[in-house]
């Protein structure tokens, strides 16, 4: 057995069965973060694009910002003919077990939208402190449980942001915020990078804050809330 002062990251591999490996994938994600001692969590393998005539890019969007906001510390895409290194030529053909995973060649499977997607969600999260997001489920209501995997997810950026994940393309959620605070509110379209500003927000009364039923799309959404950097409780000028 591995002594666990030899390991630096835990690497895991949560299935290749699309939305049906979601429950899986976050449950493994989740104790992963919690296991003593920390070390970084990364998702290295889960439902390749393309894998099985599925697992499009709506999977590979979903399976990454589920990950990052369960605490995962990166993030590895894969396509099904990119892992073969399949060509026209020389397809890889069948694994040992005597069963093809696909005939897409590396240069068809190079192509797929997940990839360039994937990159868009980096590239939203690299606005920001990234490796200090902390998973906040509690945050919000609704959130993700064991009865609903696909209610929203979210983290925070101490003292910059909340990032909050609508895996489903409908519903609102109650966020509590800093009664001190306001935030500049956004979504952000997952598959594009398109913003939607929705203004300075706060919390009301109760401490919480809800978001708008509108969406800019049909589709799952990402939701920002920026602290603006101007406390509610400054006196004015």
């Amino acid at each position: 057995m591995l002594s666990d002062d030899l390991v630096e990251i835990e690497m895991l591999q949560t299935g290749h069965n699309g939305y049906a490996c979601l429950p899986n994938t976050v449950n493994q994600v989740t104790e992963s973060v919690r296991q003593e001692p920390r070390m970084p969590v990364i998702n290295g393998e889960v439902s390749y694009e393309g894998i099985g005539g599925t697992c499009w890019q709506d999977v590979q969007r979903l399976m990454f910002w589920t990950c990052m906001l369960c605490g995962a510390a990166g993030h590895t895409y894969g396509a099904n003919g990119l892992w073969q290194m399949s060509t026209e030529q020389e397809p890889y053909g069948p694994s040992p077990h005597g069963m093809t995973w696909g005939h897409a060649t590396w240069k068809t499977a190079a192509a797929l939208a997940g990839s360039r997607e994937v990159g868009i969600g980096r590239r939203i999260l690299e606005r920001y402190e990234w490796w200090r997001l902390e998973p906040t489920p509690d945050l919000i209501t609704p959130r993700w449980s064991a009865r609903n995997y696909m209610e929203p997810y979210a983290a925070t950026i101490p003292g910059q942001c909340h990032i909050i994940y609508f895996a489903s393309p409908w519903g609102v959620v109650n966020v509590k915020l800093d009664r001190n605070e306001r935030y500049l509110a956004k979504f952000v379209n997952p598959a594009t990078g398109e913003e939607n500003d929705l203004g300075v927000v706060s919390c009301g009364e109760d401490g919480t804050w809800s978001s708008p039923a509108w969406r800019p799309i049909f589709h799952d959404l990402v939701l920002i809330l920026e602290n603006d950097g101007i406390s509610n409780s400054a006196s004015p000028a």
